[in-house]
């Protein structure tokens, strides 16, 4: 700052357009600026002063934050990040857009576009890497890698991108939506192999549940709701107090109902959902 005589008469002038100094002496640019250019042109416009302080100023701005330096990974890459590698990141990204789209074909009534975007959807998740076996991923395969080059296991942990797009896509998947602010369920992705063949115990934070033969489990806001492969439709609704309420020949909750659960208010103790076996898919 001090090589600049256009700075230090900006300071002397007690303005903070350009340059101020902080209650620990140090000097800052203004925030408002992003690059070398930027504060140039500002100067240009705004001020009697000559070129070559200007370019000085310009010059400073540049050394300062090294701009040109930062070039994302097509500048410096974690280990090996290129041709061949599998980026598990966009995997999830396309079988979010693929489902969602599906659920657009359908609601639109395009009803083979639709049956073509649930293959294409099935084919796409089955790449993803929690389909994958350890030896094919590189590591557990529940945790979430940016990719996995040709000639080792996967590498860069910590996806949280992927992470989000998977909950969403599964959530999906399961048939859980919301509609006019009313929880409705429509699993008709999901296969008939992933409901259980035999009882098994599901321990949540604070109890054990038992879930049966052809019946699965999730949460909704903590609330653990349980698909139970049926021959009607049908929502029950537990209540801690010991009442139930049930939607009879339905798949939705009503907007209380929903609300209460948003809100996480504790009323509930499960919600089992009765689902025509009809609805599900014969095979993943």
């Amino acid at each position: 700052m001090k090589s600049s005589s256009l700075l230090q008469m900006e300071l002397e002038k007690g303005s903070r357009r350009f340059i101020e100094q902080d209650v620990r002496g140090q000097y800052r640019f203004n925030g408002q600026f992003r690059n070398a250019k930027e504060i140039m042109d500002a100067l240009s416009s705004e001020t009697d002063y000559e070129m070559a302080d200007i370019q000085k100023v310009g010059a400073i701005f540049h050394e300062m934050f090294e701009h040109h330096a930062f070039t994302g990974r097509s500048g410096t890459f974690y280990k090996y990040e290129g041709l061949g590698s599998i980026y598990w990141h966009m995997v999830s990204k396309l079988v979010l857009a693929a489902k969602e789209n599906h659920e657009l074909a359908l609601r639109s009534g395009e009803l083979e576009d639709a049956d073509r975007l649930a293959e294409h959807f099935r084919e796409l998740k089955a790449g993803i890497g929690v389909d994958k076996s350890p030896l094919d991923y590189g590591a557990f395969p529940s945790d979430a890698y940016s990719h996995t080059p040709g000639f080792a296991g996967v590498q860069q942990p910590g996806m949280t991108g992927q992470v989000k797009e998977d909950f969403i896509t599964r959530f999906s998947e399961l048939g859980v939506f919301v509609s006019e602010g009313e929880i409705r369920f429509d699993p008709s992705m999901l296969s008939e192999e992933e409901f259980l063949k035999k009882q098994v115990d599901w321990v949540l934070p604070e109890r054990t549940l038992d879930i049966r033969e052809n019946q699965l489990g999730f949460t909704i806001c903590s609330v653990p709701v349980i698909y139970e492969l049926s021959d009607h439709d049908a929502v029950s609704v537990f209540y801690e107090n010991g009442d139930r309420y049930t939607f009879e020949s339905a798949l939705k909750l009503n907007r209380e109902i929903s609300e209460s659960l948003f809100r996480r208010d504790g009323k509930f103790d499960k919600i089992i959902v009765q689902i025509n076996r009809k609805k599900t898919r014969k095979k993943a």
